[in-house]
């Protein structure tokens, strides 16, 4: 059974047999205007692909703007930044780049066509641009993180309705990345008060998902945080991260 997909003007498409996708592509007749409304129909296309099969890996489209022009994929890339429910694994991928502690990478590195950046030039002059987004972006990840290991254990026991489900975005990242990429954010993110933090739909699973990755257990994780109580939650997560 397979559900009907959709066409857009402006954009080229191409079936990837290798990858088992349909890659969407901008055409060079697109304009700046048409970017963010195109790019927001074609995630919410693949979102309804998730929940129409109701599992990620069913996803068998993907946006890939490696040709673009640099303004597009400024703008494009800025949609996805801000959308809580990405889940374009070519997407995902390009926007973590700018979590990780890197400025340069290799030649080699920028001739893989899923790599939507050319060259440090470019990867440095969008990732100027979009300085903002990926602060917020950055502080969402470390807040949705820190939100599971706060309360992971009293949201066994409490109504769902006093629960957030986890964005798409995010579960899709805690639940594809290893730990210490994910906690790479801590160093970009935004100051922000724990009493911000969500009691996550099913953070139970999640976290054991991600502590699985990272080989800890969770008498570990709860050891270490009921020590240096003198300490803010952050700093002991931090303290944490350290020790591995």
């Amino acid at each position: 059974m397979t559900k009907k997909q959709k066409q857009y003007k402006n954009i080229n498409s191409e079936f990837n047999k290798e990858l088992n996708c349909k890659i969407y592509t901008f055409d060079k007749k697109i304009t700046s205007r048409q970017i963010n409304k195109t790019v927001l129909q074609i995630f919410q296309e693949e979102v309804d692909l998730v929940k129409y099969f109701d599992k990620t890996e069913k996803i068998n489209i993907c946006l890939n703007i490696k040709h673009a022009k640099t303004e597009h994929k400024i703008i494009a890339l800025r949609t996805a930044l801000c959308n809580e429910n990405l889940v374009d694994p070519l997407f995902i991928n390009n926007i973590m780049l700018f979590i990780k502690n890197s400025n340069t990478y290799t030649d080699e590195f920028y001739k893989n066509e899923n790599i939507f950046f050319n060259d440090d030039e470019e990867y440095s002059d969008i990732k100027l641009a979009l300085k903002q987004e990926i602060k917020e972006f950055a502080t969402n990840l470390v807040m949705y993180l820190t939100s599971i290991l706060m309360y992971y254990h009293t949201t066994l026991k409490v109504n769902l309705d006093t629960t957030k489900p986890l964005p798409l975005l995010y579960k899709s990242i805690f639940l594809s990345y290893d730990l210490m990429t994910i906690l790479m954010a801590f160093s970009k993110a935004k100051n922000f008060s724990t009493k911000d933090c969500y009691k996550i739909t099913d953070s139970a699973s999640i976290l054991n998902q991600i502590l699985s990755k990272f080989n800890v257990s969770y008498v570990l994780l709860e050891n270490f945080l009921k020590t240096n109580t003198k300490l803010s939650f952050l700093d002991r997560v931090k303290n944490l991260i350290k020790r591995k």
